[in-house]
């Protein structure tokens, strides 16, 4: 076994060469670990786009803070959010790769198969453990390293649910890539100049670390990252919240889709939640509602809806975040003086609803406020600097999802 391979911390060595044959039978060892998530950058397929053969798509990961990860398992399913509810993808057939480090490439496959069929409708499937091509144990990748997943599209396909990024992976600076040819074991995969890239949902497996958070969010398009179009946060995170949780190392899953009202969402709890039996998390959280406003929900229509979408996250800790404003500008959002709170739908029970969130709705354990991180002030209804903060009254630019993140406490 070697240690300048594995990386890693001098427990985590003794952890694989102590309980090497408890680790294989995925038991774990005597060392601390949590069951969670095995990284950041984890998130629901948006859309879709038909794909020809041969293709490979790549993108990256990063491990948590708290520890090592090891007995990574990847789930993949075959639908992808809209705001209406679920769309399921076409019938098709993927191989995938682990690459972890640089070059170093270890197969992943389902009951010991290295071909995965899908059938195309609203299904889950989670892999055998990664075993390391070079060690023969469990893979293992050391906190806070980048680690690419390349799943390799085996037959041309019309409806492949893919992951969307707010811009273009190269112009955002990320590594997430494509390439139209087998690179399931060779070959450096490039960023992208689109958007979409495909792969696991999640990536689940054992933290070594004790108490190690993985975190589930439902949210709106401010969640998935829309305005966040010119630039990453640390471990290339993108919206404030992802910017937040991958600042202090917390493993995520965001469940978000642009446009989505918490009606939209329970409309799609069912297949959600059968995601979310195989995804080990600590936390849940809910951003949801501003579209709801815009479009004249009311707030306890909102509320109610809040309380069905907590059942996702039944017996563990649940955040309810405040939600933040749309306005209009007079100047192109130049300053705070110039905006005014939009008055469609119904904006006017923005405030009403945040203070209610303030009072701590049942179920909840805590409340983000990230409206008080937005705003002027609390209730203002107006969006704070860096400006312009917006382009269009509601989705922050890069610099204003940075700064609400920097605010905020995970």
């Amino acid at each position: 076994m070697s240690a300048s391979y594995l990386g890693g911390s001098a427990v985590t060595q003794a952890y694989l060469g102590a309980n090497a044959a408890a680790i294989a039978l995925g038991q774990g060892g005597g060392v601390a670990k949590t069951a969670g998530i095995a990284g950041n950058r984890f998130m629901l397929p948006t859309g879709a786009q038909a794909y020809p053969t041969p293709y490979t798509s790549g993108p990256v990961h990063f491990a948590p803070t708290a520890g090592d990860v090891t007995n990574l398992k990847c789930v993949e399913i075959d639908w992808y959010m809209q705001i209406n509810g679920p769309v399921a993808g076409s019938a098709r057939s993927l191989i995938k790769t682990i690459e972890y480090p640089v070059g170093v490439f270890h197969p992943v496959t389902w009951g010991g198969n290295v071909q995965l069929d899908l059938p195309g409708t609203f299904t889950k499937v989670v892999s055998d453990i990664v075993i390391s091509s070079v060690t023969g144990l469990p893979l293992l990748i050391p906190a806070v390293a980048m680690y690419r997943e390349r799943t390799f599209n085996v037959t041309s396909i019309a409806n492949m649910p893919t992951r969307i990024l707010p811009a273009a992976a190269n112009v955002l600076g990320c590594s997430d890539g494509n390439t139209a040819s087998n690179a399931l074991n060779s070959g450096t995969i490039g960023p992208t100049t689109g958007t979409r890239t495909f792969g696991s949902v999640a990536i689940i497996g054992d933290i070594l670390a004790a108490n190690a958070r993985s975190v589930v969010i439902a949210g709106d398009s401010l969640v998935w990252g829309q305005g966040d179009a010119t630039s990453l946060g640390g471990n290339q995170s993108s919206g404030w919240w992802e910017r937040l949780m991958s600042a202090a190392g917390v493993s995520t899953l965001k469940l978000a889709m642009p446009g989505i009202t918490t009606g939209g969402f329970v409309s799609s709890l069912t297949v959600i939640a059968d995601l979310l039996s195989v995804i080990p998390f600590s936390e849940g959280e809910c951003e949801l509602g501003l579209n709801d406003l815009t479009s004249g929900v009311s707030v306890a229509t909102i509320l109610a809806n809040h309380q069905t979408i907590y059942g996702l996250f039944a017996g563990k800790p649940i955040t309810q975040d405040t939600i933040t404003t749309r306005t209009d500008s007079n100047n192109a959002y130049a300053d705070a003086a110039g905006q005014a709170v939009k008055t469609d739908g119904n904006m006017a029970g923005l405030n009403p609803l945040n203070d209610q969130i303030r009072a701590i709705p049942a179920n909840v354990t805590r409340v983000r406020d990230v409206a008080d991180a937005d705003m002027t002030a609390r209730n203002s209804g107006i969006h704070a600097g860096p400006f312009p903060p917006v382009g269009d009254g509601t989705h922050f630019f890069s610099p204003k999802a940075a700064d609400i993140a920097s605010k905020l406490v995970a």
